[in-house]
């Protein structure tokens, strides 16, 4: 039975219990990035979940707020608009009954003389101060009789004033009319009944005097914030406060008949006004109060200032708690993955140890060979120099040769130690482009001798055409080594082991086969498990597969196993030839 099993980021098989997380962090340079860009994205993600709800709750609460107390300044401007028409409304109707009053009255008589008018003046005028004349017409418009101050009206023809037409063609008895100029050229409006007398129809015409009107006005208004005026049909002033326009000029703002009451926004010489108008029921005019706009909305700009105020307190808050917890949380995260990082340094260093601790005999045999041949090249040179042992002259080039044969012996011990110590040395990992060729030749001749001792046979298919790989050279080595003892350790006398090497799809391949025991599925379960080992005590630290998982996958490859029991493994590791750092 052949079994296969994979462990890497993207495939891994289903084993009782999932291999160790044991990659390792290229460089703690590497792990700071890593965490600064952690650290980022964590606090963006965490101001978004935090200050979104908020953001959207203030927005949400402060156009609900912004549309309730709109609406309840709308609805109080048109609440003081309609009980100021209310009381106009009566005060027209008031004034109407006065003129009844006088007119039905046993004392008037008609024709009246000038001391009936004028003591029907004064009458009136105790009623209202706001009444200027009083007059007496009969159906065909003639000024009969008068009182007041303009009594070069009298006896003047009315007949074709339009107050006087609509008074006798209309089905009202009584009239209402706009403010005009008529015979007198000032500004005024009218107030007539009509009453048949004796067979014939009478008019009793009262004037009012449109500044007193006004201040009848001005003392509704309560506050100096609000102001009011009154248009007809035409957008003409029957009453304006003097901020505003003057009697009879036109007001640009002129409101719809329908609804009778209603409020807006406007602008009159570059002040915004909130306003509310209602149509009067007595007479065609219509009724505007005026409020500037910041006395208007004081109630919701506060309100809209304090909820900036406190989203802006929130939002300090949050962000300062989130920051402060953030930096905190993610600092440990990082401290401990730089102390990870450390530990699994030593923990490679320890491993690079124990492979050198298994090469070590066939080290000092490789170191042992040149060390001989330095030994017995420096003791003929010795016995050269002794005449009683050499009577043959000796010549520059015997010597030299000699020389050159011991020198030779030194670089090869140089050569050898030097590649073991850097294969232990402690540098800091670096990644670079490499010939993985390369460098699995290297480690192949550094282990020559194991083979040699082991008597097991090296058989090598490497493709010449491979693409430089990403990767650190001393940590790979190590990688290499801690496979091939495995491979020598689990294959008997005589054996082979088979080196290949090939593309495969993004990866670069590398095949290490041995012809050994193989092993069992619970064996494959558990080989990449720190400190698991199959070897006798004292043969194997159980570190070799674990470190090597951990540095392939740090690397961004993986390594897959096929074994047999009875006919060997295989491992395969994979690396990715356009890897980034």
């Amino acid at each position: 039975m052949q079994m296969k099993a994979t462990w890497n980021q993207n495939q891994k098989m289903n084993p009782p219990e999932k291999p160790p997380d044991d990659s390792l962090p290229m460089d703690k340079a590497a792990i700071q990035v890593l965490y600064d860009r952690l650290r980022k994205k964590t606090l963006i993600l965490r101001l978004v979940i935090y200050i979104l709800p908020l953001v959207l709750l203030s927005v949400y609460f402060h156009f609900q707020f912004t549309i309730t107390l709109t609406e309840s300044s709308k609805s109080h401007l048109k609440s003081i608009a309609e009980s100021q028409r209310n009381t106009i409304d009566l005060f027209l109707q008031e004034r109407v009954v006065n003129l009844k009053n006088l007119l039905e009255s046993p004392k008037f008589f008609i024709p009246a003389s000038d001391e009936t008018m004028q003591k029907s003046l004064e009458k009136l005028k105790q009623d209202s101060p706001t009444f200027v004349d009083v007059g007496l017409f009969d159906e065909k418009g003639i000024h009969l009789a008068y009182a007041g101050p303009f009594s070069f009206l009298k006896n003047k023809d009315y007949s074709k004033e339009p107050w006087f037409i609509s008074l006798m063609q209309g089905s009202k008895k009584y009239i209402i009319s706009d403010i005009y100029l008529g015979f007198r050229r000032k500004p005024h409006f009218t107030l007539a009944v009509t009453q048949e007398v004796n067979g014939g129809k009478w008019v009793l015409r009262a004037t009012v005097d449109p500044i007193r009107f006004a201040d009848f006005i001005h003392t509704l208004e309560n506050t100096g914030d609000v102001f009011t005026f009154i248009v007809n049909t035409v957008g003409k002033y029957q009453s304006v406060p003097s901020s505003l326009g003057t009697i009879l000029g036109s007001s640009p703002y002129l409101p719809k008949n329908e609804p009778t009451l209603g409020a807006q926004e406007l602008s009159h010489n570059n002040v915004t006004y909130l306003s509310a108008y209602s149509w009067l029921h007595e007479v065609n005019w219509c009724l505007v109060v005026l409020q500037p706009l910041k006395i208007a909305y004081a109630t919701m700009y506060r309100t809209r200032f304090i909820i900036i105020a406190l989203f802006l307190v929130f939002f300090i808050v949050i962000v300062a708690v989130i920051s402060f917890t953030t930096t905190r949380f993610i600092g440990l995260l990082e401290k401990n993955d730089i102390a990870k990082y450390d530990l699994q340094r030593q923990l490679f260093h320890a491993a690079k140890l124990a492979s050198v601790g298994e090469l070590a005999a066939g080290i000092a045999h490789e170191i042992n060979n040149p060390l001989a041949i330095i030994g017995e090249e420096a003791g003929l040179l010795k016995d050269m120099l002794d005449p009683q042992l050499y009577t043959k002259e000796i010549t520059p080039e015997e010597y030299n040769k000699h020389l050159d044969i011991i020198l030779n012996a030194v670089f090869r011990c140089r050569d050898i130690t030097g590649k073991l110590l850097g294969f232990v040395r402690k540098d800091e990992v670096k990644l670079q482009s490499e010939d993985i060729n390369k460098i699995l030749q290297e480690v192949i001749r550094m282990m020559q001798n194991e083979f040699m001792i082991s008597n097991i046979k090296v058989k090598t298919d490497f493709d010449e055409n491979l693409p430089e790989v990403y990767t650190n050279r001393n940590q790979l080595q190590q990688v290499f080594i801690n496979i091939i003892n495995n491979a020598i350790a689990a294959t008997a006398s005589p054996g082979k082991i088979f080196f290949r090497t090939m593309m495969k799809g993004e990866f670069i391949g590398v095949a290490v086969t041995d012809t050994g025991c193989g092993m069992t599925p619970e064996q494959m379960e558990k080989i990449f498990f720190p400190f698991y080992t199959t070897k006798q005590v004292g043969k194997g630290t159980g570190l070799g597969l674990s470190v090597s998982y951990g540095i392939i996958k740090g690397m961004g490859g993986r390594i897959e196993v096929r074994s047999e029991v009875g006919r060997g493994s295989t491992f395969e590791i994979l690396l990715p030839f356009k890897r980034k750092s």
